[in-house]
């Protein structure tokens, strides 16, 4: 995700965007390129995690399965 977030920032969101893919078919957690994320996020059991753009995740957290973060618009 940081690199994909870093890629995200130099609005290069296709690239972004395929490197996100890249790592939610090899882990089967899906996390969007604009997505804030703080230090050491845990992540136990995967699938089913989805990170919208919107959301934004301090430091220290631990998310568990089925869990989606994120609002429906940027408002």
């Amino acid at each position: 995700h940081r690199l994909a977030h870093w890629v995200h920032g130099l609005k290069l969101t296709l690239i972004a965007r395929l490197i996100s893919m890249i790592g939610r078919f090899l882990t089967g957690i899906e996390i969007h390129p604009g997505a804030t994320i703080g230090k050491r996020l845990f992540i136990d059991h995967g699938y089913g995690v989805v990170i919208g753009e919107t959301a934004v995740i301090g430091d220290d957290v631990t998310l568990y399965h089925a869990v989606t973060l994120g609002g429906t618009s940027l408002r």
